[in-house]
């Protein structure tokens, strides 16, 4: 394109358009760059009325031009949002095209027509004057299946949605457009896009006109109500729904899980709470795993769903239910390592810890199946739960089959095979390596020095006698012959037998938590002995290096006696750490 004529299409100035009409007409119909913008497309875009208007007596056709994108003129002047531009090129296509509807239903390269483009940059004005131009273009949908009104209705032009509604009613005496006009992505219709949003004054009016719209399921076969109970922040919108037509509460998605069962999944507890209120039958349906609003609490972590199922007497009747696994609530939170599901399950009195599922296995049966030595932090909280509360395993152990498969190539119990031990195993090796040389070298080279006076005592320590120095001596060839033991266990270890490397990978575990606490006391008692003289500074490295100790003692020491101690006291002290830490760390292990 000229660029005076981009100049002046940009500016409005009309002169100058009248300029190359006279003289140079054939500028007229020039395209810019990349984007092929006519002048009418640049004037349109800027609200230029008195350009557009001029620009018509000498090109008439050009209101049907597109550019790049196949937008039209109309298309330009919607998106942008002038009225007044939108108007006269309505009123311009009416003169110059024996059908004006073509170009009000013409769409770009996204599927999209003037009215689309107008309802996605939220112009209501300009919206009305496309749709009462032409009402039958509501039922066009774009390329992502997005009707003009499902997208009025995600964007929560409630106005606009009430004369849409208006228009619609006489469209729907034609079967033909009915789906198209609510049609949206994935199957959605505009009451999805309601709750979705959070559009509460427009999920009120679809209820009142359009209650149809609560049956109907996205291509995943999830109703709004799903939408909503899944969503979680619009329980005002779950009760409307529920008191316009409870059925959909019964309505199953393709995966078999009913409203209440994503609100569960999600932690939801209030949305539970409301819809057991409203249709108390809905404790007794299953999804399609044949397990009930309970069993999917407790399989997904959610403590607050769990608890509330657990204050409702008339529930009850849920807290052992098992499913086609013979698997209960309790089983599933093992299964799945939700230690604050199991811990809040075992203090439940009508908890019944002693039934067996399928597999003739208890809730500790699992727990202690499927752990091991290299576990993670849930695990370890789990399995402390079920033994701090004494939880019993089944009287008859279930039976091992054989397998003929080659020892290195089938997993153990815990899917994991003898080469991902040896991996660890020589991580271990390196740290046991790394304490020995540290301890051995801290041997020779004392606290204080050694004694070169030329006296009897010559290569003595110089601080022999101080009971500082006697403690670090002693812890320090603890820590160093513990990390020489733990090494040679490790070496054992790499013979490849699985039962072996186990129990060697288990004591290696507790030597090396031995020798990294004796190597920290060793430290702190040689730098109290050397800097005693400044008591401030002595007692600063006392209270640090106990501060520091305990939390070793927490993190390493803790981890080896509440799973493996056969004292409960002991484990119920550990567990109560492992419970601090949780909060500590963060309140997203389970939830």
């Amino acid at each position: 394109m000229d660029p005076r004529l981009y100049d002046a299409a940009t500016k409005g100035d009309v002169l100058f358009l009248r300029y190359l009409a006279k003289n140079h007409p054939d500028l007229l119909r020039q395209m810019s760059g990349p984007n092929r913008n006519t002048v009418l497309h640049v004037a349109a875009n800027l609200d230029n009325m008195s350009f557009v208007e001029e620009i018509r007596n000498y090109c008439p056709n050009i209101i049907e031009e597109k550019n790049s994108n196949d937008d039209t003129p109309l298309h330009i002047a919607a998106r942008a949002g002038y009225p007044t531009v939108v108007q006269f090129l309505i009123d311009w296509a009416r003169d110059e095209i024996h059908d004006p509807n073509v170009l009000l239903r013409e769409c770009n390269k996204y599927g999209n027509i003037a009215l689309h483009e107008a309802v996605r940059s939220r112009n209501p004005k300009v919206v009305e004057l496309l749709m009462y131009a032409d009402p039958q273009s509501m039922s066009i949908l774009n390329n992502n299946g997005e009707s003009p009104f499902y997208l009025a209705a995600d964007r929560g032009l409630f106005h606009t949605i009430l004369k849409m509604l208006f228009l619609i009613l006489p469209l729907e005496q034609d079967s033909s457009h009915t789906p198209s006009i609510y049609g949206g992505p994935n199957g959605q219709t505009p009451m999805h896009a309601a709750v979705a949003r959070g559009h509460k004054d427009m999920l009120q009016v679809l209820l009142y006109e359009k209650k149809e719209l609560i049956r109907v399921a996205d291509y995943d076969g999830r109703t709004p109500l799903h939408y909503a109970a899944s969503l979680g922040n619009y329980l005002n919108g779950v009760i409307r729904i529920l008191i316009t037509d409870a059925f959909c509460a019964y309505q199953e998605d393709k995966d078999g899980l009913l409203p209440i069962h994503l609100a569960a999944i999600k932690g939801h507890n209030d949305i539970v709470e409301c819809m057991l209120k409203v249709c108390p039958d809905l404790r007794e349906v299953l999804n399609g795993e044949d397990q009930n609003v309970l069993h999917v609490a407790a399989k997904s972590g959610k403590q607050k769903v769990v608890k509330s199922i657990l204050k409702m007497p008339e529930l009850s009747m849920l807290i052992n239910e098992t499913y086609n696994k013979g698997n209960t609530p309790l089983h599933l939170a093992t299964i799945h390592w939700h230690p604050k599901i199991v811990t809040t399950l075992v203090h439940d009195k009508r908890v019944d810890m002693n039934l067996i599922n399928d597999e003739g296995l208890t809730a500790l049966d699992i727990a202690e199946k499927y752990i091991k030595t290299l576990v993670s932090f849930r695990k370890l909280l789990t399995l402390a739960a079920l033994r701090t509360a004494n939880a019993p395993r089944a009287l008859l152990p279930p039976v091992i089959k054989e397998t003929s498969e080659p020892e290195n190539s089938q997993p153990n119990k815990k899917g994991l095979t003898v080469k991902f031990y040896r991996d660890k195993i020589n991580t271990l090796v390196l740290v046991a390596a790394l304490i020995t040389t540290v301890t051995f070298a801290a041997g020779f080279t004392m606290p204080g020095g050694l004694d070169n006076d030329g006296s009897p005592s010559q290569g003595m320590a110089t601080m022999l006698t101080k009971v500082e120095f006697q403690i670090f001596l002693i812890c320090n060839t603890i820590a160093m012959y513990s990390s020489i033991i733990s090494a040679i266990t490790l070496i054992w270890a790499q013979l490849g037998d699985m039962d072996l490397l186990i129990v060697a990978l288990r004591m290696s575990l507790v030597l090396l938590g031995i020798a990294l606490t004796m190597m920290a006391f060793a430290f702190s008692a040689g730098v109290y002995l050397v800097v005693s003289k400044l008591k401030w500074l002595a007692c600063l490295v006392i209270v640090m290096s106990s501060i520091f100790l305990l939390c070793i003692w927490v993190l390493f020491v803790a981890l080896q006696i509440f799973i493996w101690s056969k004292f409960p006291i002991m484990r119920t002290i550990c567990y109560c750490v492992f419970r601090v830490l949780v909060h500590a760390v963060g309140q997203g292990m389970d939830e």
